[in-house]
């Protein structure tokens, strides 16, 4: 299971945790104890996720769902950071007056969906209506949220090193041990989403 949840933690859904794409309805069971005090159910629903597939949520009791839930926030702010920096260092508009969650939409063919968006960014690139994330500053911006991202990552693979030596390492820890990365890259996902 710890395995699992280091892989969501890097990025990457699998079959106990899987990503719902900004937008969609399937993250709505995020249970309303993990939505701050400012946030509604709805805005839960904007944001998208990654989260405990529904097929294993019966395996676990609340309070366990919760915090595995809780854990990978991180992951999924990693996908969007990604995301955001890769389409700054293409050049194709993050943000699209048209289409704003069409690059970060994800099917079967995930990648040909991206591919598909970005060629038909650069085809209206020329219309005037859109709101793209060019120049040196957030060329800059992406550079520097992509050496946070490589922290992040080393951070879970030091992890991944204390779960080896020692197997028992409770999920709760992890969490803790995540503290600071997890407050670094919810603070990147709050820009990326503004």
């Amino acid at each position: 299971m710890m395995h699992d949840v280091l892989l969501a933690l890097a990025g990457f859904p699998g079959d106990v945790f899987v990503y719902a794409p900004p937008g969609s309805s399937a993250d709505a069971s995020f249970s309303s104890s993990q939505l701050s005090a400012s946030e509604s159910p709805e805005a839960a629903t904007r944001t998208g996720g990654l989260l405990l597939s529904p097929k294993l949520a019966s395996f676990f009791t609340p309070a366990e769902e919760e915090l595995l839930n809780r854990i990978v926030v991180s992951g999924f702010h990693l996908i969007q950071i990604r995301d955001f920096v890769s389409s700054v260092e293409t050049d194709v508009p993050a943000v699209s007056l048209a289409s704003a969650s069409s690059l970060f939409s994800l099917s079967s063919s995930g990648q040909e969906v991206k591919r598909s968006a970005k060629e038909k960014h650069a085809g209206e690139e020329s219309d005037g209506d859109q709101v793209g994330f060019k120049g040196l500053y957030v060329s800059a911006l992406a550079r520097a949220m992509d050496a946070e991202v490589q922290e992040y990552l080393t951070k879970i693979v030091e992890i991944e090193a204390q779960v080896l030596l020692q197997p028992l390492l409770p999920l709760s820890a992890v969490y803790v041990l995540l503290a600071t990365e997890r407050q670094k890259l919810a603070t990147l996902y709050e820009i990326v989403t503004k």
